[in-house]
């Protein structure tokens, strides 16, 4: 099961965000295993949308469950780098202690990434003299995305999919950059590494959209908007995965009102 934005908080209505958080926790029971993509809660150090999210996972879920986080909770936004580390910290030690990370099954490989921090410098920071210790964390986490790429490659894996929360590009891979995508410069050298490891499905969040748009060459981007907000008309909700050895198929299931919440917030982005 594939996981958009929690983002507790986001809609104006903590209960009713967690609700329906809990909603797709539910459903997703038969899924072995889940990945969110990112915006676990809307302001990152908020005590009460932590507590709020941490009542859903992981009890709530049947399965083991991988986050990534998002810009609410790393915020490649940041202009200063002891911020910006000090935001990491807090993910770790708050939700997971790792914020990148990779697990396969007999079929497909899965590798998780932290997409803030690999736009962080071109973003936030936008290109200025970058503290050792960020480039440090960017560089490993470059390394790793390699290295698990070519894992998932000599293993065998019939899919390989990479999870994160900023897509790379939302309509065309050589669009300008704004604040739904991904930097130029670091969204060429993902994309040369995913063809590289001829890698074709991303999940993705942060539109609050649920679209999906390809390459030329057959690079899928999908993206979800999750269970606190929309901005489209196809409402809250989540995907499943369906993994074969021949095909990888996503069928969205949208979440209808229930267990004391409304149906999703459908709202124009902003």
């Amino acid at each position: 099961a594939y996981l958009g934005d929690p983002q507790i908080g986001f809609s104006g209505n903590e209960t009713e965000d967690t609700i329906r958080f809990g909603m797709a926790a539910d459903a997703a029971k038969a899924a072995k295993a889940v990945v969110v993509a990112g915006d676990l809660v809307n302001s990152w150090n908020s005590a009460s949308q932590i507590s709020s999210f941490k009542q859903v996972w992981p009890a709530r879920f049947a399965s083991p469950v991988h986050l990534v986080p998002g810009n609410h909770d790393v915020d490649s936004a940041l202009k200063d780098a002891g911020a910006a580390l000090a935001r990491l910290k807090h993910y770790r030690e708050t939700f997971s202690a790792d914020d990148y990370s990779a697990f396969h099954t007999g079929l497909a490989s899965f590798v998780l990434v932290n997409s803030e921090f690999l736009i962080l410098p071109f973003l936030g920071l936008n290109g200025t003299a970058v503290d050792p210790a960020i480039t440090a964390e960017v560089e490993k986490q470059w390394t790793f995305i390699e290295n698990e790429l070519a894992a998932a490659r000599s293993r065998g894996s019939a899919h390989t999919i990479v999870v994160m929360h900023h897509p790379p590009f939302i309509t065309a891979e050589d669009e300008p950059h704004q604040y739904y995508n991904w930097p130029v410069a670091p969204r060429r050298r993902l994309m040369s590494l995913l063809r590289k490891f001829a890698v074709r499905t991303l999940l993705c969040g942060h539109t609050h959209t649920t679209r999906s748009v390809s390459t030329a060459d057959g690079v899928k981007v999908l993206t979800t908007a999750g269970t606190a907000k929309a901005f489209d008309d196809n409402g809250c909700g989540y995907q499943l995965l369906n993994i074969t050895a021949t095909s990888l198929d996503v069928a969205y299931v949208e979440l209808q009102g229930g267990g004391g919440a409304p149906g999703c917030v459908k709202s124009k982005a902003g």
